[in-house]
């Protein structure tokens, strides 16, 4: 509170009694005293309270405040899917949305998301109606957006990967008898929203017929209801916040601009659905005519810099702590980079904006997604100015007082993007969404008062000291915090925590800060109440029950609420702090969390008598990357606990990368699942170890070629009895084009391979190896044969070679090129040739491309040395692997992915050859050596220096800037399990598009893909 006090000096004084917060500052203005305030405050009609209420206030500051806030921004009535249509009608052929799953320009995104408005129609959703969405990260999420906002009816979106439990709650509170999700999504559609109709939305859903309403969409009002968003709530049950049309577009329209969002905005899609600021990246993207970017769930949570790089995204929207995750290239390639959710600390503000326009955004979802936005971090890092509505501090037990510039105070939003309240709870709507206080009916001087609707968002903040009405958050007020973005209210953390623990047990939870570490949710647990805590030493071991609670809890918890309302640590207390209101300190608690060491607040968490060090080589090596990722001081056990020595979501995706760098392959969800460093350690070792999918033979063939069928059709093609057929399966690509090849130039792609041996001993024992580790690699007695109606295909045939025994190595190397490989011929045949003139032996292998690559034919020879030396050989990852991998891959993906990236290409040849048919022959071997001591200063791999200077020497003889040539790749980043063993030839060729600019210095960085 504030009292006034005379400092002797004919002027009044503002004086701070503290009203709970430590940490508050004064701004004191010295003013004239005035012996009537009340004339000030307004006319005699004005509230006389009101008058009251601001006299405790500086009349400098009193004025300040009602000048920053004089007027209440537009209420801009209108909904956001007609603002798109406008922008779809300026731009219908540009991309609306370049997703992993597909891409949408405006016009098919208008037609879709319009054809399924009326499907939704025809079901009888419209105003009134909520559906919730329950998609992945994907195109058909914005289609499902669009589609419900088009009927009249709210959208709620959801995230798939929250509990079960939790997610029906939502469904029930929405009263949905209707729910969208993706085709992956059906099955948990149906069982979050027991008894509904579940549309399964994707592109099958629109290649059969609809039905569809006879009647137009309908002109939607703007003051109707556009979303319900989920956020924690105090009794354990999530809450709704109700957001009408005009509530989100009068704060989306001024958002965007102040944000920067624009036609060339390229903008990645990565907050979760399950918080609102996902319906920005998507609505404000397209009402300004840009493009949504939309990674996979994989590579958002497993590669985040990679995915960026891929969608060639410009703006993003994330919490300080994960833009801290970023490779050091990607921030310096957005043009805009959106922080919100936490605070944003001064070093990392002056290191971000030197290459991006840095943006801070904060608003309760209650207030649509922002309310302020910061857009000048040149004066200071706070949470801005208001956008959308104005901004009052008030007392925080009072809001009918104001509190003066530069003292704390609880920050109350004003205006149109005040929302609607929370769904189906008038009680706790009314609590914080209120009416008319005494000061705003008031007014002050020239400033006449007005009624309005504000929200107290239990904030506590402060006007910053440089006149702009700048705004700083300080805090919260209540049990709910922020931790790295997401809003939680410890309350209801409690409730689940106490519903999975056995009666008697107290409990309370707290983000706490330990010794060199970051912030950590933390649940206190006294299993024996007492009014006063003595001693801060007083940590005991869980009883037998609890204990036995405390093993299962991350997964009965992880049933009920998100991850990040899972407290890392659980401690025991002999007793739990309070105060002499009886009431839990909660300050006491802080300190004592504060107070521990980040190793001994992660013991607390697992079993106290296992500290054994990490053993095994996975072990030792993820051992490693938890202590690059949580910090050298911690001390890491076989039984430690990742989240118990402070991980947590954001530092599982930075441990991905730091497992990956030790050679060990995790996802966040492993990480989340196996939180224990042995249990882990075996989860990653075992994923290039784990049991292969077995392929039965014939089972990659069409149902319609029997087994049978299949076997004499190509026995006949091979001239050997069917019997010997052990399998069949389709050829890839490049084999199919490495045979069509060879067919027109006999030796094409034929190698021969000369090894010279010690004696004839060696060379029969070579031949036995050779027939041995044939038959434990199917490769090796592939044939290639072209079926009738059936394409070229490749048989495993059962049997050992043949071998030739020659007297001369060039005589039989002539013949060997002259001897055709044909279709249905072996593709491998070996000699041994016992030179009498030279008294040599030597070893031929002759050996088609169609079954090796470079990288297949080390791992051919080291099974062929294997078996040579006597050695057990080990079951290779066969080929059929990877083709199964092909066959389920989507054509018309694939076809639609290249149309788009060579759009607009022009055809040149070069070198120019003579005439169309020319077969052109290598007959020369040229040979230039390169040094590349200088590439680091490049910040670039060898593969990108070479393709960018071939761009560059290509450039310059077909006279373009825009330049397309082939680039083979090894085909062995495929996700297949246990690809880099593959036995058989993974290489692709692909085109490059690379334009080239001409008036740049030669670098790589003017070689832009």
């Amino acid at each position: 509170m504030r009292s006034i006090d005379d400092n002797g000096g004919g002027g009044t004084r503002a004086v701070d009694i503290c009203f709970g917060s430590s940490s508050q500052k004064t701004a004191p203005h010295t003013t004239g005293s005035s012996p009537d305030r009340g004339a000030e405050c307004g006319n005699e009609t004005k509230s006389e309270q009101g008058c009251q209420r601001q006299r405790s206030i500086p009349e400098r500051d009193l004025e300040q405040l009602w000048r920053w806030n004089a007027v209440v921004p537009e209420n801009i009535r209108r909904c956001m899917h007609d603002i798109i249509s406008e922008q779809t009608r300026q731009r219908p052929q540009d991309v609306a949305i370049q997703s992993w799953d597909g891409s949408l320009t405006y016009s098919k995104l208008d037609a879709l998301s319009s054809l399924l408005a009326l499907h939704l129609r025809f079901m009888g959703v419209g105003t009134g109606v909520t559906v919730p969405l329950c998609f992945e990260k994907s195109m058909w999420a914005v289609v499902a957006l669009l589609a419900v906002m088009k009927t009249g009816a709210a959208f709620s979106l959801t995230d798939p990967s929250q509990p079960n439990a939790r997610l029906r709650t939502i469904v029930e509170q929405t009263g949905a008898n209707l729910i969208i999700t993706s085709a992956l999504q059906s099955s948990l559609g149906a069982q979050i929203a027991a008894g509904g109709t579940v549309v399964a939305l994707s592109q099958s859903t629109f290649d059969a017929p609809l039905q569809l309403s006879s009647d137009p969409l309908p002109g939607v009002a703007s003051s109707s209801l556009m979303y319900v968003i989920f956020t924690s709530g105090s009794t354990g049950k999530p809450k709704g916040v109700s957001i009408s049309h005009e509530n989100y577009t009068s704060g989306a329209i001024p958002r965007a601009e102040a944000v920067g969002y624009k036609s060339t905005s390229r903008v990645f899609d990565f907050p979760s659905y399950a918080f609102d600021v996902s319906i920005d990246c998507m609505l404000c993207t397209l009402a300004c005519g840009g493009q949504i970017c939309i990674p996979s769930e994989q590579g958002r949570m497993n590669d985040l810099s990679g995915s960026i790089r891929r969608t060639k995204a410009n703006m993003v929207h994330m919490t300080p702590s994960v833009a801290r995750v970023l490779d050091s290239d990607i921030i310096p390639s957005l043009d805009v980079l959106g922080l919100g959710g936490e605070a944003v600390s001064s070093s990392d503000a002056a290191s971000w904006r030197q290459y991006t326009s840095l943006i801070i955004a904060y608003g309760p979802s209650e207030c649509t997604v922002g309310c302020t936005i910061n857009n000048n971090l040149n004066l200071s890092t706070g949470i801005g100015k208001g956008v959308g509505g104005t901004t009052w501090l008030v007392n925080p037990d009072d809001h009918n007082i104001l509190v003066p510039v530069g003292e704390i105070g609880e920050l109350l939003i004003e205006g149109p993007v005040v929302g609607i309240g929370y769904l189906g709870e008038p009680a706790k709507t009314a609590e914080v969404f209120i009416k008319d206080p005494s000061w705003l009916t008031a007014g002050y001087a020239s400033h006449p008062g007005r009624h309005g609707r504000l929200y107290k968002t239990g904030d506590l903040v402060r006007y910053e000291s440089n006149s702009s009405g700048s705004i700083e958050f300080v805090g919260r007020k209540d049990q709910q915090v922020k931790l790295r973005g997401q809003r939680i209210e410890l309350a209801e953390v409690e409730h689940h925590i106490q519903a999975c623990l056995p009666t008697g047990i107290t409990v309370a939870a707290e983000v706490v800060k330990p010794e060199n570490g970051s912030s950590t949710l933390v649940a206190f647990l006294a299993e024996i109440s007492s009014s006063i805590f003595e001693d801060e030493g007083g940590f005991v071991d869980p009883s037998h029950e609890l204990s036995a609670a405390l093993e299962a809890i991350a997964t009965t918890l992880a049933a009920r609420v998100p991850r990040y309302m899972i407290p890392a640590v659980f401690i025991t207390l002999a007793s739990m702090p309070s105060m002499v209101s009886g009431k839990i300190d909660r300050k006491k608690l802080r300190e004592i969390g504060t107070g521990m060491p980040r190793s001994k607040l992660g013991k607390t968490r697992q079993d106290h008598g296992l500290q054994e060090e990490p053993r095994t080589g996975a072990e030792k090596k993820l051992a490693c990357a938890w202590g690059h990722v949580l910090g050298p001081q911690s001390t890491i056990y076989k039984a430690s606990n990742f989240f118990g020595l402070g991980g947590d979501s954001l530092r599982a995706m930075k441990l991905v990368a730091a497992a990956r760098e030790q050679g060990l392959t995790l996802t966040v969800a492993d990480i989340f699942s196996s939180p224990t460093l042995s249990i882990m350690a075996d989860k990653a070792a075992s994923i290039s170890s784990q049991e292969r999918e077995e392929i039965e033979p014939f089972s990659l063939l069409s149902e319609a070629w029997s087994e049978e069928t299949a076997r004499n059709d190509v026995a006949l093609l091979c001239s050997i009895e069917p019997a010997l057929v052990e399998d069949v399966y389709p050829c890839t690509p490049l084999q199919e084009a490495l045979m069509a090849l060879s067919t027109k130039v006999k030796e094409a792609y034929v190698a021969q391979r000369v090894v010279v041996l010690e004696n004839l001993e060696t060379a029969m024992k070579l031949i036995a190896a050779f027939d041995e580790a044939s038959q434990s690699s199917p490769i090796l007695r592939t044939r290639i044969v072209q079926v009738p109606r059936r394409g070229l295909v490749q048989v495993v045939v059962n049997g050992k070679f043949e071998y030739f025994i020659g007297t001369n190595v060039a005589d039989y190397l002539v013949s060997d090129r002259d001897a055709t490989m044909d279709l249905g011929s072996p593709l491998i045949r070996y000699a041994i040739i016992d030179s009498v003139d030279t008294n040599t032996i030597s070893f031929v292998l002759t050996m088609h491309h169609a079954l090796y690559d470079g990288w297949a034919m080390p791992l051919i020879v080291e099974r062929i040395n294997q078996a040579y030396e006597g050695k057990t050989l080990s079951r290779p990852a066969e080929f059929k692997h990877f083709i199964k991998y092909l066959l389920a891959k989507k054509e018309a993906k694939s076809e639609e992915y290249w149309r788009s990236q060579l759009q607009g290409t022009h055809r040149f040849q070069f070198p120019t050859l003579p005439h169309e048919g020319y077969q052109a022959r290598a007959d020369e071997l040229l040979e230039e050596y390169v040094s590349l001591e200088d590439l680091p200063k490049f910040n670039a791999t060898v593969a990108t220096v070479i393709r960018g200077a071939w761009a560059i020497v290509a450039s310059q003889y077909i006279n373009s800037s825009d330049v397309v040539f082939g680039e083979t790749l090894t085909g062995r980043n495929a996700p297949v399990l246990g690809a880099e063993e593959i036995e058989g030839p993974m290489i692709t060729t692909v085109p490059v598009r690379l334009q080239v600019n001409p008036e740049a210095q030669v670098a790589y960085s003017s070689i832009e893909p």
